[in-house]
């Protein structure tokens, strides 16, 4: 979610900033797709033809997310430092969050897309998930102890929401790592379900901590400039995903649990997703208010519009898991609505991407990460 760095602004129409080349801060897109892949599956029986869109935008998540492994790898071998590059500049470090994130929700929308359409490899799906998993979680774990040492040595400017991203991704990994449990015996799912409870721990403390500092600069120092307008939803994640993953956590420890101990620890999480949705609600509506604000500012195309899809994802995902622990219809219709608002901006994105790489195709080679 993490673009190339424009300084200044935007005030009015502007030459559109050079893209990156295929690398971490494209895999936005790859999140994106993958979560509404799943969400338009999970929702297929109240939403016409989502089915089949599911299965197409799975597809779609792969073909992108290997695309831009191999164009990577390809610039790492042609180009010394490339790689070294991505992990010097904190800007770009944080973005491989965004890769840990796209592998997860790959994997995990393989899980739930392919067993209901070619039913005979549901176990090769599941496989899937769970290499993606611990793929992703090692990656995502790295990523924010990374990052967390060069924030503890080094000055690396203003706090920003796009810090965030280096530390969400335990988060994603404690939400997938509880499905994947769920369907797992013993004693590997005890084992699991006590690593996705540490992840998300862990991502919980660092994202409040570092969302709470870049909040707090965002409204009280410096504004959001335009440009980086779409990084006001990565928040936002933080909020549906800890919701998600602490129902999943729940049943997937469920059997492990005394009666009363279960029953308790459901009560516990749902006032929690209760709670944090109305946080939330506060948090989409300035995030809505900054998107518009870059829009009336002619904020130019980067990877980063893509943070206006991964979040929104997570936000239905949260409605729908709290819904099946409430059992709250309202929840349940409020995860489809949001469900349908992510249809809208991931296809903003995907033509506002597809519209770029035209122009940048036709363009003079220039500068870019």
């Amino acid at each position: 979610m993490l673009t190339v760095t424009t300084a200044r602004p935007q005030t009015g129409a502007a030459p559109a900033p050079a893209l990156p080349k295929p690398g971490p801060q494209w895999f936005g897109s790859v999140m994106g797709t993958s979560i509404l892949a799943t969400l338009l599956q999970l929702h297929h029986d109240r939403l016409p033809g989502a089915t089949y869109a599911a299965r197409t935008l799975l597809l779609v998540g792969w073909v992108v997310c290997l695309g831009l492994s191999i164009g990577f790898a390809r610039r790492c071998l042609t180009t010394p430092g490339t790689l070294a590059s991505t992990l010097r500049d904190p800007k770009v470090l944080v973005t491989w969050g965004m890769v840990s994130m796209g592998v997860l929700s790959a994997g995990s929308a393989t899980a739930t897309v392919l067993p209901a359409w070619v039913p005979r490899l549901t176990d090769l799906s599941w496989r899937v998930d769970e290499v993606t998993w611990v793929l992703g979680t090692l990656l995502g774990v790295g990523t924010a102890i990374g990052f967390l040492l060069v924030l503890l040595r080094r000055d690396i400017g203003e706090p920003a929401m796009t810090w965030g991203l280096a530390v969400v991704s335990p988060m994603v990994s404690a939400t997938v790592g509880a499905g994947i449990a769920h369907r797992l015996g013993d004693p590997w799912r005890t084992g699991l379900v006590l690593a996705s409870s540490l992840c998300f721990v862990v991502a919980l403390l660092l994202g409040v901590v570092i969302f709470a500092v870049a909040y707090h600069h965002h409204w009280r120092v410096r504004p959001l400039t335009p440009v980086m307008a779409p990084s006001a939803w990565i928040p936002l994640g933080i909020v549906g995903q800890s919701t998600a993953a602490a129902q999943v956590l729940v049943t997937a420890a469920t059997p492990e649990l005394t009666r009363g101990a279960a029953t308790a620890l459901r009560g516990i999480v749902n006032a929690y997703g209760l709670v944090l949705l109305v946080v939330g609600a506060g948090l989409v509506a300035w995030a809505v208010w900054q998107t518009l604000r870059g829009f009336a500012a002619r904020m130019p195309f980067t990877p980063g519009w893509w943070a206006m899809t991964f979040p929104v994802g997570t936000l239905s995902l949260g409605a729908y898991q709290l819904a099946a622990g409430t059992g709250s219809g309202a929840l349940s219709l409020l995860g489809v609505v949001v469900c349908v608002g992510l249809v809208g901006t991931w296809s903003l994105c995907a033509g506002a991407t597809a519209r770029a790489l035209l122009r940048s195709s036709r363009a003079p080679a220039g500068s870019a990460r």
